[in-house]
């Protein structure tokens, strides 16, 4: 079987499978101050710097969650003094869902956020309250990119914060959390051949957020609860591999996705490839058949 299914989940690896092994071997609660519970932290603390380096990030701002739908549930509800927020029309269903007081950002007809109609709603917006635009690094579908650098430079402009998804584009794209001024962004461990069940955000220093969930105070207060230990340690080997290998995969697969597609267009079926003008992560092909329901083609794809 050809599996044509990463966007879900992508298979985990043997070396996490191995490390996350390893993991089970360890008796004691992080939080614990004796030997058994020190030897845990240290094991969750390597982990946090090799998804910081992923991430482009300092690993005290790495905040590990149960997945990304947790990490952009908390990037967004966690704001105090119910900020202006603005998504962009394409988003994922954890952030749509996860705010009622929020504004669709529009996207050009090849996937795109309008900068200019983002520009000219921050203009309008009141000062007196905090501005949160959220925006996805690639879509999930599509793989189209977005002009990140564009978008940043429009919220400093206003004195917005930015929160980004990263979840497809980790180990595609090249992160630089820090270098780029992002205030928050999510990641999601088995999008890139780690454990489900993990992910993380990382979060600025600069920036104060509200916990949503509460307890004994981990992961800077801000998500607590007994940290997902086997979890994170198999996060974190996935976050060293693909940081390793993510220059000579990314030309591996689009080379792939590449042929894919000319040997499609040649069939002269009737075809739409989604933004095959545009930059697209390497390793998603978005394929349009008129008169043919998506449901549908997955069944038969599933069946040859």
């Amino acid at each position: 079987m050809i599996y044509l299914d990463y966007n879900a989940t992508a298979p985990m690896r043997d070396e996490v499978c191995q490390a996350m092994m390893d993991g089970f071997a360890l008796q004691g609660n992080p939080s614990s101050v004796h030997g058994a519970g020190r030897e845990a932290r240290a094991i969750i603390e390597t982990a946090r710097a090799e998804v910081a380096t992923l991430a482009g990030a300092a690993a005290s701002e790495v905040i590990f969650t149960s997945g990304a739908t947790e990490a952009n549930n908390l990037a967004l509800r966690g704001w105090p003094n119910q900020p202006q927020i603005f998504v962009s029309a394409i988003e994922h269903d954890s952030i749509m869902d996860s705010v009622t007081h929020r504004q669709r950002l529009p996207v050009t007809n090849d996937g795109h956020v309008r900068c200019d109609i983002l520009e000219a709603m921050l203009k309008k917006c009141s000062q007196d309250r905090p501005i949160l635009v959220s925006v996805m690094l690639a879509n999930h579908e599509t793989g189209i990119v977005q002009p990140l650098a564009k978008i940043r430079d429009i919220t400093r402009k206003y004195a917005a914060f930015l929160h980004v998804d990263a979840v497809q584009a980790a180990g595609k794209l090249p992160l630089d959390f820090t270098k780029n001024g992002w205030d928050a962004m999510s990641l999601s461990a088995h999008k890139i051949a780690g454990p489900k069940g993990v992910g993380a955000l990382i979060l600025s220093q600069k920036v104060e957020i509200n916990a949503q969930i509460t307890g004994g105070g981990q992961e800077r207060r801000l998500r607590s609860g007994t940290e997902n230990l086997t979890g994170i340690v198999g996060f974190g080997r996935a976050a060293k591999i693909a940081m390793a290998k993510r220059s000579d995969e990314y030309q591996r697969l689009a080379d792939l996705r590449d042929f894919l597609e000319e040997k499609i267009l040649a069939q002269h079926i009737p075809v739409e490839i989604v933004g095959r003008s545009s930059t697209r992560l390497p390793h998603m092909s978005q394929l349009i058949l008129a008169g043919v329901p998506a449901e549908t083609q997955v069944i038969f794809l599933d069946l040859a």
